[in-house]
């Protein structure tokens, strides 16, 4: 296997450059998870958070009453509704949520219908979502039990009764606050939404440089002519090379994994939460891999794919919200960015981190980043094929 053999003589070449994106990982998001550990006390003392509530459905009693219920348990600011005001006020820590409760939300709860789920945009304070994630939910499933024998179309009395029965419900609800939890919640928040996102920006770069440098290698004349007389076919030569670039993917993604389990521990990467994490950084790796494999295709030299490697790992961490929160980024720049897998890795890590109780809903969108992650893979690959398959036909590099 000539063309596995040199891919990874080039591997050995710029062993380096591979442990400086290892170190450069570690150098970032050690000191970010040691912040945000301290950010928080072992104990969970519960505080009042400030939160904005945009009412759709203004017309239903059951809204209404949820939004009383969410001023007596946290302090509401009034905000415009306006995606520059509500990335202000988070950005600023003048409210840790914004809630919007959409159309026909009371009505479907009442009516025992699919419930419509609630907007959500939260801050980077895991300790204030729990909290007003634990009210909500506390508030939903109160009323959805209620309401089960309202049947359809229930009167204003009969509804008036329920939302009685939900506040007397309410005042008597236990409720359970969560002690000593709060390190485990900022490792798998520090785990999700620094660590494998940070891990991106040194896969881009690495990937870039060393497919680059492969492929460059093999379309050198004296090379291209000894592979024909040698009789490696095209398909021969391409099948040697995807494994070899996803071998050594794969192996640079599950170092990076294994050094996760050493600074977060086995019982966050191993959670629930974060394996769903460790399924976006993977599908965001095979999205990072493709996107490396077809700028390392239309690179013409080394002094290119070195300049690519460097500029598009920076632009495209900057624009997919690695390095910032997505909020503050100009919308082209995340349109720009969505070509590649790394914006929607951290898209689905921030509803995987937003709640403690997925929602229909929450769970399609999820699994709808993890698709486009795989089809962008597909497209990549299949777009460097189209042109390494004419630059054969037609003989370019001879």
């Amino acid at each position: 296997m000539p063309v596995f053999r040199l891919f990874y003589k080039i591997v050995k070449s710029n062993l380096t450059a591979i442990l400086f994106s290892f170190v450069l990982l570690l150098v970032v998001t050690i000191p970010l998870t040691l912040i945000s550990r301290n950010q928080y006390s072992d104990v969970y003392e519960k505080e009042t958070v400030s939160i904005a509530v945009f009412n759709h459905d203004t017309e239903n009693p059951l809204s209404s009453h949820l939004i009383d219920y969410l001023d007596h348990e946290t302090n509401i600011v009034p905000l415009d509704e306006t995606p520059e005001a509500i990335a202000d006020a988070l950005f600023s820590d003048q409210i840790s949520y914004a809630l919007t409760i959409p159309e026909d939300f009371g009505q479907a709860i009442l009516e025992q219908k699919t419930p419509i789920p609630l907007e959500r945009r939260t801050s980077n304070v895991p300790e204030s979502v729990v909290t007003v994630n634990s009210i909500l939910t506390s508030y939903l499933t109160n009323a959805q039990m209620l309401s089960v024998n309202l049947g359809d179309n229930p009167s204003a009395e009969d509804i008036d009764i329920v939302i009685d029965q939900l506040t007397a419900s309410l005042d008597n609800d236990i409720k359970v606050e969560t002690q000593g939890d709060t390190e485990g919640l900022t490792e798998i928040y520090a785990f999700g939404s620094i660590y494998t996102t940070v891990a991106g920006y040194g896969l881009i770069a690495t990937f870039i440089t060393v497919f680059g440098y492969a492929i460059v290698a093999l379309r050198k004349r004296e090379v291209m002519k000894r592979n024909r007389l040698g009789q490696l076919t095209q398909s021969k030569q391409l099948t040697q090379l995807l494994l070899a670039s996803f071998s050594f993917s794969l192996i640079d993604w599950l170092l990076i994994m294994i050094i996760g389990i050493f600074l977060f521990g086995p019982d966050v990467v191993f959670s629930d939460t974060g394996l769903l994490i460790v399924l976006s950084s993977f599908l965001s790796m095979l999205g990072i891999q493709s996107f490396a494999y077809f700028v390392s295709t239309i690179a013409p030299n080394k002094g290119t794919i070195q300049f690519l490697a460097n500029f598009l790992s920076l632009f495209l961490s900057f624009a997919s919200g690695i390095f910032v929160p997505r909020s503050f980024l100009p919308t082209f720049m995340q349109h720009i960015a969505s070509v590649v897998t790394p914006i929607w890795q951290v898209r689905a890590n921030e509803l995987i981190l937003s709640s403690n109780d997925y929602t229909t809903a929450t769970w399609q969108t999820i699994w709808q980043y993890f698709g486009i992650m795989l089809l962008i893979t597909i497209a990549h690959y299949a777009m460097s094929f189209v042109i390494q398959s004419y630059r054969h036909r037609q003989n370019v590099y001879l």
